[in-house]
């Protein structure tokens, strides 16, 4: 068993079975059973029996799964292309099962080389990368744009608002008051808050295809079968179902006026109301408005039938009604509902022709740009596939490519998804394919871990397609299994026990699975031990009242349940860091990147723990999703972007000026604010730059206008990318926010700039509709999970699929897994079938949906209990189980008490010095004496869900060096070796830009002296090659097109200083033949004993056969008047060139140049100079590296 790393018989057995090339296989796998590790293996067993790599298919769930797998395959392939032949025998009748022959062992040999040559590579790739590529090559026939490109959720989302944009101008201009459109939208804003309808239309686009299918450009017609399915002719109005309802009244207007007679007569409050409601439907003519009044004499305000009608006074003088007032209440009621399921068809209709307007403006739009959405991608595909005029023709170039078709995470798969795969295997199994090698089908998935149903992940679909896929096999009499993989090589017995446990309750098992059957998990790690810890939940306790008049109203609480249990999680892994804690058996104590904190939802918990564990130095990676527009750097972006559309916005000119764009404080506003008399803020500045009041922040001022100034040129010339391009580059923004945020707003910013293009791209480069767009819906930020880097991590239980940490701490907000308020608004007719329809739930009252509804709600809870399976197995070794309520009594069947219920009555209470429950460990068993222990986060899980500690993946052909003590020294860049190196000099400018003119303080002089030096570099790397006659001519057209804002003379100026460098005769060497502009150099020179790495970019290398000349431009407006008066930074940095070039170029002199562009004084400094230069840093260097 040693050899097999302790992996028992039968797993072994069922590994092989699954990554059987010659069979299809349905792999049913529990989280931590190494999945990942078969699908490997049945790609290297494929390759290894034949199959060329283009006739692979891998589809995986992720981009990160893809390139995972990939790494693995590639990795065992190098490492047999180059290990030696004992080895590769030993890793070959591994992965057999058998002693490999000599023309596997040949094959394994050139696998490596096969699959990197095979066009395309291996196909292992997201379903939705394998639908662009398709579309790529029958673009024709799926109607696509030959070069289509993807449209990303951002630029989606500014299309669709372009769209719904359209479709409010056609409204506000095109549309007559009579049309349907217009008909439609007066309904829907008379009915509907805006908000209502926002939601509503992006549910519906959301829908798509689907949508667009159902309506096929005729949404009365569609809705005609809709409202024939719910029992309303297709004429049916409000006013008619009301007037044929009151004909079927079981009580009459005579016997009625009975009862108001003798309620008006016996008195009272109630039986008043009787007759004077009586008295008005009467008078009544409106059969909508008779009907609201009977029911009102029937039903109570939330229309359901009075227990009484009338009072028992009035009901004793006519006992023969009694009876049929119950009736008529009953029947009353049901009409009013069948009045709300019209009501909700007309508005569903009304919204749905809005709705239809947008979706068809956004489809043309996509269309006349090229572009195609991630449901495009999909619905396309399937179209494609499905289309009975080329289907065989696409079916027969796909059989050419594919015989092996291997999907991942297969529960997770949707029900179009799975048209698209059935389409590509159908003839796998019928012999008519363009293939007549074995073809096999491979699916791994937990129906136990499908959590995506919003994107449309179908459980269910799992083993419904098993059984499509076994029964084409059985009728072709090829070879299928279905394979259970129950191992787990991540959790310990007792996590995995603690898992079992609670799901062997029947309440907490329903929706697990299809077949109801109870899994059971078992684990190799058998002797290690491990524990699950619940705590009491934090419940809400009566907040003092807020006394201090400035705190924000929304500062955190600190009797906040939330914020509570924030701070016992960061106090207890502080504690556990800094007295060295590990776990049952563990060789190591924690780190901070063997903590994961999963959490349901990121509500207020999820700041307040980052806070924390900030607040305590603890390593944490911060939140992995952010909405754009909450991190302050992106409010003070967007206040500056509103400065620039109107200059006279006074709270975001005030909000601009306290950002660190400007640097100003309070005490500046307060000073300049007050006395404006009416005017704008931006005039009391101006007022105060011109009359230079001492009591006045005088340069934060004149650095502010100056700013506004320029960037206000560029925003009238630019498109917003370009213009926030400019102001986070050039103007230095990005660097101003950084010194203040800190390098974790780089994530930030870089999305900020990806929504400008994004909205960009889109069609609108203008800066208000960017700010309105982002205001209106900020994009969220999706930060990739790096599991390497050693630091704790906050994400939800969805983000961590795939994930695992040896301490697991599970958060439950106590909340429902189904919660009506976030329910779907716009509705399927059924669950299956969108064709039946969709109505829109604007109302509550109406009972068309109640079945659909309660069937949502049991979906939502099982793919709840579910999230709660994936949840739980994330943890390799401890659990920790904790939670917090809010003023309400938590619901029965949440994920505490699903876990206390379960546990709670074996597991041992940790009591505190007052006697209080302060948690309870549960552990299947005491730990093994015998025990010697793991090392933590050692498996294979750590690199995205294996958890396979695989005998076949052997040491990388390049195995890893030991870490080096210390790090190693950043490479120094030659040309900011002064800067590094403590040698600027006294003019050295305070940007960290050598030289011995100071940088000008005006942003506007810095970005002008920044674009001569690019401009003159540019110049003088590109003129060289061009024709001396021809020289000017395309200097002046390349500034012309580059630097369109700089005058004539600004351009001459230029041109002629960096000609007559060109055309002086001594400089012939450095420009002539065997000369090279922007060489990259990298080396290694030794100072003081000091190895020190060097990296940097030399303007102009001319290599003969005795020296070499190695110059820089310096376009400084002050050049010394001798060698002896350079700047020491410049003099080092040629030293540190002339190092570097010895080492490449020995035996030939080394000339050192700097090319003066001011005065085109080309100097050469003295190897004394450049010795000394050298000797002056060696103190320095010992600090640097």
């Amino acid at each position: 068993m040693a050899e097999h790393r302790g992996i028992p018989l039968e797993t072994r057995q069922a590994q092989a079975l699954a990554s059987n090339p010659e069979m299809s296989a349905w792999v049913s796998a529990n989280a931590g059973s190494g999945k990942t590790f078969v699908l490997a293996r049945r790609v290297i067993r494929l390759l290894l029996n034949g199959v060329a790599p283009g006739k692979i298919l891998c589809l995986t769930y992720t981009k990160a799964a893809a390139a995972e797998m990939s790494n693995r395959i590639f990795e065992i392939l190098a490492h047999w292309a180059a290990c030696d032949e004992t080895s590769l025998q030993k890793a070959l009748d591994e992965v057999l099962g058998e002693a490999a022959d000599s023309n596997q062992l040949r094959r394994a040999r050139i696998l490596f080389a096969l699959a990197l040559d095979t066009p395309g590579g291996l196909k292992i790739q997201t379903i939705h990368a394998f639908c662009e590529a398709l579309l790529h090559q029958f673009p024709l026939e799926a109607n696509v744009s030959g070069h289509f490109e993807v449209l990303e959720a951002m630029a989606q989302d500014a299309l669709v608002e372009e769209a719904r944009h359209q479709v409010l101008v056609a409204l506000q201009q095109g549309e007559s008051a009579q049309s349907e459109l217009n008909r439609a939208f007066t309904h829907l804003v008379a009915i509907a808050s805006d908000h209502q309808i926002d939601t509503a239309i992006r549910e519906i686009l959301a829908t798509g295809e689907a949508f667009l299918d159902w309506i096929s450009g005729d949404v009365a017609g569609a809705m005609a079968g809709v409202r024939e399915r719910l029992g309303f002719s297709p004429g049916a109005t409000l006013a008619t179902v009301a007037g044929e309802e009151q004909s079927r009244a079981l009580i009459s207007m005579s016997d009625l006026a009975r009862l108001a007679k003798t309620a008006a007569r016996v008195g009272g409050s109630s039986n008043e109301n009787f007759a004077e409601t009586f008295n008005a439907l009467g008078n009544e003519t409106d059969p909508l408005a008779a009907l609201q009044l009977r029911a009102g004499l029937f039903l109570t305000k939330k229309l359901k039938p009075r227990e009484a009608v009338v009072t028992k006074a009035v009901a004793e003088q006519h006992p023969d009604l009694v009876e049929r007032c119950r009736d008529e209440a009953e029947r009353l009621a049901g009409s009013l509902a069948r009045m709300a399921n019209l009501e909700m068809i007309d508005a569903s209709q009304s919204l749905f022709i809005v709705a239809n307007a947008i979706l068809e403006r956004y489809q043309n739009l996509k269309r006349n740009r090229g572009f195609v959405d991630f449901g495009d991608m999909i619905g396309k595909a399937a179209n494609l596939l499905a289309r009975s005029d080329v289907r065989e023709w696409v079916q027969y170039k796909l059989d050419r490519g594919i015989d092996h078709v291997l999907i991942d995470e297969a529960q997770d798969t949707s029900p179009r998804q799975w048209e698209i795969i059935n389409a590509i295997i159908e003839d796998f199994h019928s012999g008519r394919g363009a293939s007549e090698a074995t073809r096999t089908v491979f699916a791994v998935g937990d129906e136990k871990q499908s959590i995506y149903s919003f994107q449309g992940a179908d459980p269910a679909g799992f083993s419904r397609q098993r059984a499509i896929v076994s029964r084409r096999a059985e009728s072709a009499g090829q070879p299928f299994r279905s394979v259970p993989l129950n191992l787990s090589f991540r959790s310990t017995p007792d996590v995995l026990a603690a898992v079992d446990a609670v799901f062997a309750l029947e309440e907490n098992a329903r929706g697990l699975s299809a077949s109801g059957d109870r899994s059971i998990h078992s684990a190799i790690r058998a002797s290690d031990a491990g524990d699950v810890r619940i705590w009491p939940l934090f419940a809400s306790e009566k907040a003092p009242r807020q006394t201090d008049w400035l705190a924000p109203i929304d500062a955190p609480v600190p009797s906040d349940p939330a914020i509570r249990l924030a701070n016992r999680i960061a106090a207890t892994i502080e504690e556990w860091i800094g007295s060295g804690e590990r776990l049952p058996g563990a060789k190591r104590s924690l780190r901070h990147g063997d903590i994961l904190i999963l959490v349901r939802k990121r509500d207020r918990f999820v700041p307040a723990i980052i806070r924390e564990l900030k607040k305590r130095g603890m390593a944490i990676a911060g939140a992995d999703r952010l909405h754009l527009t909450e991190h302050v750097a992106v409010e003070d972006l967007m206040a500056l972007g509103r400065v620039m559309c109107l200059p006279e916005d006074d709270l975001a000119l005030a909000a601009l000026l306290k950002s660190p764009i400007c640097g100003f404080d309070d005490d500046d506003l307060v000073a300049i604010a007050p006395n404006r008399k009416g005017r704008p803020l931006i005039e009391r500045l101006q007022e105060i730059s011109r009359s230079g009041a001492a009591d006045m922040p005088l340069d934060k001022i004149s650095d502010c206008l100056r700013l506004l100034g320029e960037l206000r040129n560029v925003a009238a010339h630019s498109s917003v990318y370009r213009f926030y391009a400019h102001a986070l580059g050039a103007a230095g923004c990005r660097a101003a926010l950084l010194s203040r945020f800190g390098t974790e707003a780089e994530d930030v910013l870089d999305a900020f700039e990806q929504a400008a293009l994004a909205h960009e791209t889109a069609g609108d480069g203008s800066l208000e509709g960017f700010l309105a767009s982002l205001s209106r819906s900020p994009p969220q930020i999706k930060r990739e999970i790096d599991m390497t880097r050693d630091e704790i991590r906050v994400i939800t239980a969805h983000s961590a699929k795939g994930l695992e940490a040896p301490v697991v701490f599970l958060v439950d907000p106590c909340s429902r897994g189904f919660v009506s308020q976030l329910a779907p608004k716009v509705v399927g007719l059924s669950r299956d079938d969108a064709t039946a329809g969709y109505l829109w739930r604007h109302s509550g009252t109406a009972n068309a949906l109640d079945s659909r509804m309660q069937e949502i709600e049991q979906d939502a809870e099982a793919e709840y209990r579910r999230l709660l399976y994936v949840a739980m197995t994330r943890a390799a070794d401890r659990l920790v189980v904790c939670g917090y309520a809010g003023l309400r009594s938590p619901p029965e069947h949440h994920w505490h008490s699903m876990i206390l219920r379960a546990l709670g009555g074996s597991a041992e209470q940790v009591l505190d010095a007052e006697g209080n429950v302060i948690e309870h460990v549960w552990r299947r068993s005491s730990p093994p004496a015998d025990n010697n222990g793991t090392e933590i986060g050692s498996t294979d899980e750590g690199r995205q869900e294996t958890g396979l500690p695989d005998p076949v993946f052997p040491d990388p052909v390049f195995p890893a060096l030991a870490a080096p003590e210390l790090p190693l020294p950043r490479p120094l860049n030659p040309s900011l070796a002064g800067l590094a190196l403590g040698r600027r000099t006294v003019e050295t400018s305070d940007d960290g830009l050598p030289g011995p003119a100071a940088q000008p303080a005006d942003p506007l002089l810095r970005r002008n002296a920044l674009e001569r030096g690019n401009a003159t570099h540019k110049l003088l790397q590109y003129l060289p090659d061009i024709t001396p006659g021809d020289r000017a001519a395309t200097a002046r057209a390349w500034l012309s097109l580059n630097l369109p804002e700089w005058s004539a003379d600004m351009r001459e100026s230029i041109i002629s200083k960096v000609i007559a460098i060109l055309d002086a005769p001594g400089n012939a060497g450095m420009f002539g033949p065997g000369s090279k502009a922007e060489a990259g150099i990298a080396g290694t020179i030794s100072i003081a004993g000091t190895e020190l790495p060097v990296s940097g970019q030399i303007d102009r290398l001319a290599v003969s056969d005795d020296h070499v000349i190695v110059c820089d431009y310096k376009t400084n407006r002050i050049v010394p008047d001798n060698d002896s008066r350079t700047d020491p930074a410049y003099l080092l940095q040629m030293a540190l060139y002339r190092e570097l070039l010895k080492q490449i170029f020995p035996g030939r002199r080394i000339v050192c140049r700097l090319v003066w562009v001011e005065n085109g004084k080309v100097s050469e400094p003295d190897d004394s100079l450049l010795d000394e230069a050298l000797t002056g840093i060696m103190a320095s260097v010992q600090a640097y590296v």
